[in-house]
């Protein structure tokens, strides 16, 4: 296929295009995304198989926005193979970065922070809907979350994580809290995960200590159960310096 120069932006979401082009991926995937600065091939029946092929072909590209979630692009392990760390972090331009549902575990999703703990010009990373437990079933309690914890330092351009869904409970949150006060995040996604008041109350007393905190948007729906703790979560979050809360 020849390159098409004019073509910028690219929206091919939610077809077989996985099934179609497994024959001929190598040829066809350097003319599509060659000059496109936003693609998007979310829903696409994009297997594991494509993990050898396609960074490569996303790396060459000067990719700004990529969507890739509800692909199944995760190894067994719960983890992407190496080539896509290459593509994370060469070329540097990447600003939205949208992994939803690719099958990472803690150990999958712990190494895209350290890839992209050093971007300058990463502003949106969505992991929503991976897992943070470990293909052999480790639990968050014995989890340090120190590699999201390199990223929360290190990383001062990044401005939305994405980790809804991910299976996040107290315990991890326990961990996380201080790095998220700490962070250049103005927004940040824990809807439909694990927590109960008192992860709530982890993190509603992390960002009042640190008083002027950049976090302005926390979603936290979906998460308590308890018929009073809508109020009770909204009571302890009021005495911080959040905008916007989603419950």
């Amino acid at each position: 296929m020849a390159k098409n120069k004019q073509l910028t932006k690219l929206t091919a979401a939610s077809n077989s295009l996985g099934i179609g082009l497994r024959a001929n991926s190598t040829q066809l995937f350097p003319g599509l995304v060659k000059n496109v600065t936003e693609l998007n091939i979310s829903k696409c029946n994009l297997g594991v198989d494509f993990s050898s092929v396609l960074p490569s072909h996303l790396a060459e590209a000067k990719l700004k926005v990529l969507h890739v979630g509800h692909n199944k692009l995760a190894e067994s392990s719960g983890t992407l193979r190496k080539e896509w760390n290459t593509m994370m972090t060469h070329p540097n331009t990447l600003r939205v970065l949208d992994f939803t549902c690719i099958g990472l575990n803690y150990r999958g999703i712990m190494s895209i922070f350290v890839s992209l703990a050093g971007s300058l010009t990463l502003e949106q990373l969505i992991l929503d809907g991976n897992y943070m437990h470990d293909a052999d079933g480790a639990q968050q309690h014995s989890h340090t979350f120190n590699e999201m914890k390199l990223f929360c330092k290190r990383n001062r351009h990044c401005q939305h994580l994405g980790v809804a869904g991910v299976g996040l409970n107290d315990h991890g949150i326990k961990r996380i809290a201080d790095c998220i006060a700490d962070s250049a995040f103005h927004s940040v996604s824990l809807a439909s995960n694990r927590l109960s008041l008192k992860g709530v109350e982890i993190l509603a007393s992390a960002l009042q200590e640190r008083g002027d905190i950049a976090l302005k948007e926390l979603d936290i729906q979906r998460n308590i159960d308890s018929p009073d703790g809508g109020m009770k979560a909204y009571n302890l979050l009021s005495n911080t310096n959040l905008e916007i809360v989603h419950m």
